[in-house]
């Protein structure tokens, strides 16, 4: 087992080298098994100066602090900082199986972990791992259909994720048709004179009371309350965090202080479903103007030019548009069980694996 080290930051000449050096931050993210490249590299002068050391390709790397439990293979030789405990295999074992083992137990080596300022993993700990040690041709077969397991699970996930997408594109180019493309002779006016933007009002979530009205933040609904703020059907849209989020409340709904609620100026003939889709033609989210917390500033939702088709061509794009997004929330529906079942799989064959029940010794 080895440890790692970190050159003084402060001298220049230790750094932009050729020798890899690899953080946790290296791996946040990262989704293969073997690692190539790091984001710093160290020159000779900063490798001697400190307590490093040069990894052999084919060393299994363990991010024992900030955070617990990121795993790689070293592609090449690398060194390390101070967040990882690394090991280098003797013949008896496979390094693959090492790194199989290791993301079984994940999560108990972070539970394990232990600090005031951050969680971490001692040299003591890491160093009590037991390994359950197969026959070195068992770990080898075991490496291999797990190799397989994961090829599979990661084609799957990607096509979860494609799909997912191609919903939102499907939904975006109905808009653009109906919408978008339409609009060429309604009339036009400023969205300011037909809206107001309210602002919502905090409710934390110690006095939230668990009722039927949804309590709503810049990303959805983020719990229940007993009485409503707002006693009609409405549009919130993110204010502060998730900037620009647009959500459809259909009753009585509590919007919070990170968010806006739509209200229709009187006379007014603008129905609210229509203009939740027409909404999603802009680019709010650009339109953020805080340089610290992300924030929407309503003045500047009330420049936009918007075109307002008569109330039944409204009625009639809304019915539309309502059948497409039916369809398709039908089928996120479907991708989310999907999704939540391939998440499932892999601690459930790691635990086969290292249970002797994938392969037989």
């Amino acid at each position: 087992m080895v440890a790692g080290s970190t050159p003084s930051t402060s001298n220049p000449e230790l750094w932009d080298g050729d020798i890899l050096w690899i953080t946790p931050k290296d791996l946040s993210g990262f989704k293969g098994v073997e690692i190539n490249d790091t984001a710093k590299k160290i020159t000779r002068a900063g490798y001697e100066s400190c307590s490093t050391h040069l990894l052999p390709a084919g060393a299994v790397l363990l991010s024992t602090r900030a955070p617990i439990g990121y795993l790689a293979i070293a592609g090449k030789p690398l060194c390390t900082n101070q967040g990882f405990k690394s090991f280098v295999c003797k013949e008896e074992l496979n390094n693959r199986y090492l790194f199989y083992y290791l993301k079984s137990i994940v999560p108990q080596l972070q539970a394990e972990g232990s600090g005031t300022t951050f969680s971490e993993l001692s040299k003591q700990r890491v160093s009590e791992i037991e390994i359950p040690l197969s026959p070195l041709e068992t770990q080898r077969k075991i490496v291999s259909k797990l190799d397989a397991f994961f090829a599979e699970y990661n084609a799957a996930k990607k096509q979860h994720e494609l799909a997912k997408k191609r919903s939102e594109k499907i939904m975006q180019a109905a808009i653009s048709k109906l919408i978008t493309n339409a609009a060429g002779t309604w009339p036009e006016t400023k969205l300011g004179s037909l809206i107001s933007l309210n602002y919502g009002k905090g409710l934390t979530s110690v006095a939230r009371s668990g009722g039927r009205v949804p309590v709503y933040g810049s990303n959805g609904i983020v719990g229940q309350h007993n009485s409503a703020l707002v006693n009609q059907d409405t549009i919130i849209v993110g204010r502060k965090g998730t900037v620009g989020a647009l959500h459809y409340a259909p009753f009585e709904s509590w919007p919070i202080d990170t968010t806006y609620y739509v209200s229709v100026t009187q006379g007014i003939h603008l129905d609210l479903r229509f203009l939740y889709y027409a909404l999603k033609q802009y680019d709010l989210l650009g339109m953020d103007t805080s340089s610290a917390v992300p924030g929407l500033n309503r003045n500047d939702v009330y420049a936009l030019d918007f075109k307002l088709p008569p109330l039944t061509e409204q009625m009639r794009i809304v019915s539309e548009l309502d059948a497409i997004a039916s369809q398709i929330s039908s089928l996120t529906d479907r991708q989310s069980r999907v999704g939540r079942a391939i998440g499932i799989l892999p601690s459930a064959i790691l635990r086969k694996a290292f249970s002797g029940e994938l392969v037989a010794e």
